[in-house]
């Protein structure tokens, strides 16, 4: 049971380093929660060592995490075009 507990704070860790937010990050922590028991388990999390470790074995990761990682990566990039588009517009 610890060990679950722990692979889910490293990847809940691991999404909010990618900067993802709510149903992104949700995605690409189930998505890649697999992979990080299988590559990147013996990390500890916190100072960007999960992220680190995930990009060490890029070519490793399954399809649904590089898939659930490259979506999450446009749907934060497009949340940042809506804040920059809105930050000068009229009250």
């Amino acid at each position: 049971m610890k060990k679950i507990s722990a692979t889910a704070i490293a990847v809940a860790l691991f999404a909010a380093q990618f900067g993802l937010a709510g149903a992104a990050a949700a995605d690409a922590r189930t998505a890649c929660k697999g992979d990080f028991e299988r590559l990147c388990s013996n990390v500890s999390p916190g100072g960007g060592r999960v992220l680190q470790c995930l990009k060490e074995h890029e070519s490793d990761l399954s399809s649904q995490c590089k898939e659930a990682l490259v979506d999450a990566k446009a749907k934060r990039e497009q949340g940042k075009t809506g804040e920059a588009a809105g930050t000068g517009g009229s009250q």
